[in-house]
């Protein structure tokens, strides 16, 4: 049989013939999601990205033919490979008490139901965001609804979206979309509801919704501004087309993905990369597009070598695979939330108790691992955002308690200050109100970034005296430009429920002290030296100069005015190319150094050639040409020259030019 015939028949009988235990992904065969939910298993994966690396295999094939396959290479709880049946796919027989089932979907199961079913959920959590007044991620990161806000945007009630089917039909939308707005003109065409209804129209966001986002939420719209999306009434239909994913997007995802798993369940790639198979994230369905960003799966043949897996490749190599290259996790930047909890103080007593860190809590249960990349750093931002939906339902005092028959409400202040070469202390204000202005307890005040990073220290104010609290917070030095994010969580008095309010604080950078420097990005010799970079600047406004990286010195730190700042680029014979900063005035140098190369003779690795004598006794010895005294042996007779029984035999660079 030819080679071409085999390899038709290989495509047509694979699907059939490969063990359901080792299923992979969003192939192009005909296996539907309930033939392998529920028998898969841990396979190998690269470490970063989750793509499988299927086996490059010569096996039997149906008739006593053989041809190649590509076999998913299961791995057992420690990451080894699990042994293949000779020319087989399937494992060992003797050695399938190794393999790990994935069987811990949990409530993720309901992901196996039609994809008209994850469209009612997200249709129903749109429904839900346009009813509400304000849009906001909660401490977990899942999706929050306000309602009764106020101008300044204070809410007297918050409900998170916490239905396991809608945070799964938002995350299915997303990770296919990279944001929440569909098309106003799109048909139903489940049929939901009334069957003589005529005509019936998914439920979309309009521009009036767009200004309830706020915060880490903007992320799920696909533009900056409605009017991009919007003109009047008509909507561009582009804006409902699929965009890249972002980090941000990414972030979101996992707090979703872990609002629909269990609280207390296992998360691990290849739960992630199977679930995003069952609801055919990376395939273009009747129903809806595929994510733009994708990967194959990697290949491994005989001798080792791993390669993408090309085009027309049979199932299961065929498959695509999210591409995570956007996540940069770290956890200090997303879960640096204190929170009002109730702390277990024995013999069945609990205290409700403010400023408890969810940092603490993820170390303890999550362990130290605290940042990721790629598929990795996804899968760490969801076991964290995983954990924190359970401490949340388990501990944490619902912010809309009731007290005293009304729901207490915190008001901010918005504020706004320049950059400032040195810390600065802002003043914050709150009103706090529970039908009538309260007395007593304190407001915590924390800023954060769009994306949750804590920015400077939260402070807490002086008791709360008719309903005002005011807070000294100081900002860190050269605190770039932005708009961030003011929270203030009020506790602490008793017949008063906890309650949070938010508000902006919007760093500026006055005209008059715009600062820009030449240049703005060089490339240094590999051995160093010192360079200046023009700082314009008006001659009354100050200036701080740093180096992000042990290697470049800045001469002088501050100053004030038009100045010229020196830095020393200390050599590099690390070698690779390394980068790093000067920031001054708030404008960045970036600085690329080259390693040295290699040089021959370079004993002592100090970048330059070296001399390496003989004695006539055969002996060595080494005269480091950079004037350090020789390592032994060198004798020099009373003229100052070297002993006639030494010759060179190594002769390299003298005037240390490479």
């Amino acid at each position: 049989m030819s080679s071409s015939l085999l390899r038709l028949r290989l495509a047509a009988v694979l699907a059939l013939s490969l063990s359901p235990a080792i299923a992979l992904g969003q192939g192009t065969g005909t296996t539907h999601v309930g033939d392998v939910f529920g028998d898969l298993v841990h396979v190998k994966r690269d470490i970063q990205t989750g793509q499988p690396i299927l086996q490059k295999r010569w096996v039997a094939l149906p008739n006593d033919a053989f041809g190649w396959a590509f076999c998913p290479v299961p791995v057992d709880a420690f990451g080894l490979e699990i042994p293949f049946l000779e020319l087989s796919c399937d494992v060992d027989p003797a050695h399938e008490a190794r393999l790990v089932p994935v069987d811990y979907f949990g409530r993720l199961s309901g992901g196996r139901t039609r994809e008209s079913n994850l469209r009612m959920h997200f249709d129903e959590a749109i429904r839900g965001i346009k009813s509400a007044e304000r849009l906001v991620t909660d401490e977990t990161g899942r999706i929050a609804l306000g309602s009764d806000c106020t101008d300044g945007g204070s809410c007297a009630a918050w409900k998170t979206i916490d239905s396991p089917f809608e945070n799964l039909g938002i995350y299915h939308r997303l990770m296919k979309y990279g944001h929440l707005q569909t098309d106003p003109a799109e048909i139903d065409q489940s049929a939901h509801g009334d069957p003589e209804a005529g005509t019936v129209y998914h439920p979309a966001l309009s521009s009036a919704d767009w200004a309830k986002f706020v915060g880490a939420t903007t992320t799920l719209l696909p533009r900056a501004s409605a009017s991009q999306c919007f003109s009047g009434a008509s909507f561009t239909s582009a804006c409902a087309a699929p965009t890249s994913l972002t980090g941000p997007d990414f972030s979101v995802a996992a707090s979703l993905f872990a609002g629909a798993a269990d609280k207390t369940g296992r998360v691990t790639v290849d739960l992630v990369q199977y679930m995003n198979r069952i609801i055919s994230i990376t395939k273009a369905t009747t129903l809806s597009a595929a994510t733009l960003n994708t990967l194959p799966a990697l290949i491994r043949d005989d001798a080792g070598v791993i390669v993408p897996a090309e085009d027309g490749l049979p199932a299961p190599a065929d498959e695509r695979f999210v591409d995570f290259a956007a996540v940069s996790y770290a956890r200090s930047d997303r879960f640096a939330v204190a929170v009002t909890a109730l702390v277990d103080q024995g013999a069945g007593l609990w205290q409700a108790t403010s400023g408890v860190s969810f940092l603490d809590f993820l170390r303890y249960i999550n362990g130290a691992t605290a940042t990721g990349s790629h598929a990795a750093g996804f899968v760490l931002n969801l076991r964290d955002a995983l954990r924190t939906v359970e401490f949340v339902h388990n501990y944490e005092v619902p912010a809309d308690l009731r007290a005293a028959g009304a729901a207490t409400v915190v008001t901010v202040a918005a504020a706004s200050v320049p950059v400032s070469p040195t810390m600065q202390m802002v003043p914050l204000m709150a009103t706090i109100t529970n039908g009538a202005a309260v007395n007593g307890g304190t407001v915590t005040f924390t800023v954060q970034t769009p994306l949750g990073g804590l920015v400077g220290v939260p402070v807490t104010s002086a008791a709360v005296v008719n309903g005002a609290a005011l807070g000294a917070y100081v900002l860190p030095a050269n605190t770039v430009p932005q708009v961030l994010v003011v929270t203030a969580a009020y506790s602490g008095a008793a017949g008063f429920a906890p309650a949070l309010g938010s508000s902006t604080l919007t760093v500026t950078l006055t005209s008059a002290c715009a600062a820009s420097i030449q240049p703005t990005s060089v490339e240094a010799p590999a051995g160093g030296g010192s360079a200046t970079v023009t700082v314009s600047l008006a001659p009354t406004c100050t200036w701080n100069a740093s180096a992000d990286v042990a290697w470049l010195l800045v001469s002088t730190t501050s100053g004030t005015g038009p100045t010229a700042v020196e830095y020393v680029v200390e050599r590099n014979a690390s070698g690779v190319t390394r980068t790093g900063h000067v920031v001054v005035a708030n404008q960045m140098l970036t600085v690329t150094q080259p390693s040295l190369s290699v040089v021959a003779s370079d004993f002592n690795a100090d970048g330059s050639a070296d001399l390496l004598w003989q004695h006539l006794d055969g002996s060595l010895a080494v005269w480091f040409m950079n004037g350090v005294t020789p390592i032994s042996g060198l004798a020099l007779t009373p003229n100052g020259k070297i002993d006639i029984d030494w010759r060179v035999v190594s002769v390299a660079d003298f005037n240390h030019d490479g």
